[in-house]
């Protein structure tokens, strides 16, 4: 749970899974995105082998199986504790290799083959081998887990030969390599897994450049170094600690005491104050993240389109960025958050209450009630409400914002029992059409993202897209795509995001990523 200073809510990932601790990532992308953008901390340009880190969190683990973890407490921690067969650049933009040295698809886009690195070992010390890697991603797929909707083109998993993984899909499907760098296609020792298969939830034996010495449930995690992690050069670091801190002052506090080198989730109303602080500074780095207010198309008044322009139109967003964002954001002009092919030259909605109340007045909604569900403990998205709520009235609207706490706000969005909700949402992979499929797709695994929008249109051209072989047609589909998606409102958008994360002087190497993670293997002391 964050603190009134830090939006409590991220309604993302790719399933409601991922909502049983969002709190931390919410609280991470509480400065929204670009004008106060910084680069990665370099203390000095040499890193420096040893030494531990401690990284104060604001949200504990709940579990490290792979494909189980649905919660960001989990997930950041797997990151940097499994590899997978290709990774994200530094820059989030390329797909690099990592378990595979190199790949191959064939001229149909039908079969990806990887090619495993030599004398990779697992951090027990066994041998890596390509049944490991079958496997998991086997256990990745399956259809009862999170993520799995993203391996739903693949039909076979399999090893023809020493040290090669064959991927069969059904048809192409270009996303793949980018969803193969999510955690949970990280590669796991399936000796251990099948010898105990309980334990992998509280450290899986596998290959990342960290293995877990001990998880405590409401105090505190460990990493250890990795000593047959397969760069020779990688981690610098001995040990990582993170202590869990749910007070967002009492994070801060110990960040400027110097008793933790890194607190995640600034509170957006301390950064400037944080910021230059002695030996500490924060860095404000873009993440694939929006701030939405999530629509119930089950409810007529929502299902009529007039009624949902005219929501959008009645928003005075430069408001929003001023006064509840402090005037650090990018007003989203995408029903999904920014990402590669994002099209800056589709136009946002504008502030019009006149038109909205227009809109209102031809539906026949005139003083209808529209309850806006928010976390109360939240002054992000209380600020928020509270201007949404002036321009909703004066469309002729009659908004009641309903203040509940987290937990409650988790439960009701996985019920759909709203009629407009206020949330965020962030990608789990580079693709762009990760958060598309989730939301658009007539199928969609999660609903519609608990929305029950559905449109035939849109849904093609997201199934196109995310087919498309050709860069350039991708890019195109994901424009139209985008500005269909805008006409047909079936959210509210609002702010494009960006994660906020303090660190002392002393910390070299550390970025994040823009699905919302920091990779520690690349992060140094300065002694």
């Amino acid at each position: 749970m964050t603190s009134a200073d830090t939006p409590a809510v991220l309604l993302s990932r790719a399933r409601f899974l991922r909502l049983a601790g969002l709190a931390g990532l919410a609280g991470l992308a509480g400065i929204a995105a670009c004008s106060r953008e910084t680069a990665p901390v370099t203390s000095g340009t040499t890193p420096v082998r040893g030494g531990q880190l401690v990284f104060a969190r604001n949200q504990d683990v709940v579990t490290l199986d792979p494909v189980r973890a649905g919660d960001n407490g989990s997930i950041f921690i797997l990151y940097n504790v499994v590899d997978t067969l290709v990774t994200i650049g530094a820059d989030s933009s390329d797909v690099e290799p990592a378990l595979a040295r190199e790949w191959a698809v064939s001229p149909d886009g039908r079969i990806y083959t990887f090619r495993l690195r030599d004398g990779v070992r697992f951090s027990d010390g066994s041998a890596l081998s390509e049944q490991d890697v079958v496997f998991s991603l086997d256990r990745a797929r399956a259809p009862d887990t999170a993520y799995g909707f993203l391996f739903d083109s693949v039909t076979a998993v399999r090893a023809p030969g020493t040290g090669v993984v064959e991927v069969e899909l059904a048809q192409p499907h270009p996303p793949l390599l980018e969803n193969l760098t999510i955690f949970a296609a990280g590669v796991v020792s399936r000796a251990a897994v099948t010898a105990n298969p309980d334990a992998v939830g509280s450290g899986p034996v596998a290959t990342g450049p960290f293995r877990v010495e001990s998880s405590r449930r409401g105090d505190r995690t460990v990493l250890v170094r990795n000593e047959h992690y397969w760069k020779a050069d990688r981690p610098h670091l001995d040990r990582v600690e993170f202590p869990i801190v749910d007070s967002d002052d009492a994070r801060v506090l110990a960040l400027r005491s110097g008793d933790v080198h890194v607190v995640e989730a600034v509170p957006l109303t301390q950064v400037d104050r944080l910021d230059g602080a002695d030996g500490v500074d924060v860095a404000v780095e873009p993440v694939y993240g929006l701030s939405t207010i999530y629509l119930e198309h089950g409810d007529p008044l929502i299902a009529d389109r007039r009624v949902r322009r005219a929501l959008n139109l009645a928003v005075d967003r430069e408001a929003v960025l001023s006064a509840a964002y402090f005037g650090i954001g990018e007003i989203a002009n995408s029903t999904v958050p920014k990402q590669r092919d994002w099209a800056a030259d589709v136009p946002r909605y504008p502030y019009d209450p006149r038109q909205a109340a227009e809109l209102v007045a031809q539906a026949g909604a005139e003083g209808r009630q529209v309850p806006l569900l928010v976390s109360g403990g939240d002054s992000v998205a209380v600020a928020t409400a509270q201007i949404v709520e002036q321009g909703w009235r004066a469309a002729g609207l009659d908004p009641r914002i309903e203040k509940v706490d987290f937990t409650t706000l988790v439960d009701r969005y996985a019920k759909q029992d709203f009629t407009a909700l206020l949330g965020f949402e962030t990608a789990d992979v580079t693709s762009p059409w990760e958060m598309p499929l989730l939301h658009y797709t007539v199928d969609s695994p999660n609903n519609g993202m608990h929305t029950s929008y559905v449109n035939g249109g849109l849904a093609e051209l997201v199934r196109r897209g995310s087919a498309a072989t050709d860069p350039a047609e991708q890019a195109q589909l994901l424009r139209d795509a985008q500005r269909l998606a805008l006409d047909e409102a079936p959210v509210v958008p609002l702010v494009f995001l960006s994660a906020a994360t303090g660190r002392r002087s002393a910390v070299g190497g550390l970025r994040t990523t823009g699905t919302g993670w920091w990779r520690l293997e690349d992060v140094w002391l300065s002694t």
